[in-house]
């Protein structure tokens, strides 16, 4: 694809699915149709959308009084009545054809973030073609969220009520590190772990003799020191998950940890 190689990774055709499935949710369908593949939108349109019931068009000048009650069309009246020319192409019946999304423009909104997310990844992927430049991502994600974990603990010991010690919060807030939200905070967290957990059982395998033969001895105390510091890292990572007091993270932590280092302890 311009002149570069594009990279298989197997992931293509279920985001490609996801995404016409998304688009299919756009997409304007008869009544019948509706209520065979969503009745729950079927349902919904019907109690909200004066005429579709009856498969007639939407009339939308009768809302108010479809809604609730006789009397209650004033503002529509007043809007449709305004001393003014109506914008160009102003209709208030619409299509008895609808889709299956209650809110297409915030459908459409969250598809292109989803599109401009593919694109990404697919330029990361891409560019991180090597080990060399894999293991420098990965090294400077633990490094960051290392940060993260160290500014989070610090400011939960010295809470001021302020993020940052500066920004207010709402009450009703529950903040933590630079999140307002501790669950946010804390599911970041938790996927950074296992990764420092990767790098972690890296170090260790450097260890113990492998595909190199080396003994432990003819290592040095350099790896020791780098097993330590990656213990450290993940240790207080971890720390800084149970301290936000964030249930679903802890778990998701303990899952992690259970299923991916047993895979990498497998592989290696």
């Amino acid at each position: 694809l311009f002149g570069h190689p594009i990279v298989a990774t197997g992931l293509g055709p279920p985001v490609v699915l996801f995404i016409v499935l998304v688009l299919l949710q756009l997409l304007p369908l008869p009544p019948a149709l509706v209520k065979l593949v969503s009745p729950a939108t079927a349902r919904l349109d019907a109690e909200s959308l004066p005429g579709y019931a009856g498969g007639q068009e939407v009339d939308f000048a009768r809302t108010g009084s479809f809604l609730a009650g006789a009397g209650h069309d004033a503002t529509v009246s007043r809007i449709l009545e305004a001393p003014d020319d109506a914008p160009k192409g102003l209709s208030v019946r619409g299509s008895v054809y609808r889709p299956l999304s209650m809110y297409p423009y915030s459908t459409v909104d969250r598809l292109i973030v989803l599109l401009c997310l593919c694109i990404v990844f697919a330029v990361s992927l891409h560019v991180l073609s090597s080990r060399e430049r894999i293991e420098w991502l990965l090294r400077a994600l633990v490094l960051f969220g290392f940060a993260l974990a160290l500014f989070g603990i610090i400011q939960r010991l010295s809470w001021n009520g302020k993020i940052f010690w500066l920004i207010p919060v709402d009450p009703g807030a529950s903040p933590f590190g630079p999140f307002v939200n501790h669950n946010h905070f804390a599911a970041y967290l938790a996927m950074i772990v296992p990764v420092a957990t990767g790098l972690l059982m890296d170090e260790a395998r450097r260890l113990l003799p492998g595909a190199t033969g080396r003994l432990v001895a003819t290592h040095g105390p350099e790896p020791f020191a780098r097993l330590l510091l990656a213990a450290f890292v993940v240790g207080l990572m971890s720390g800084a998950v149970v301290l936000s007091a964030s249930r679903g993270a802890v778990l998701a932590l303990l899952g992690a940890f259970f299923l991916y280092g047993g895979a990498l302890a497998v592989q290696g």
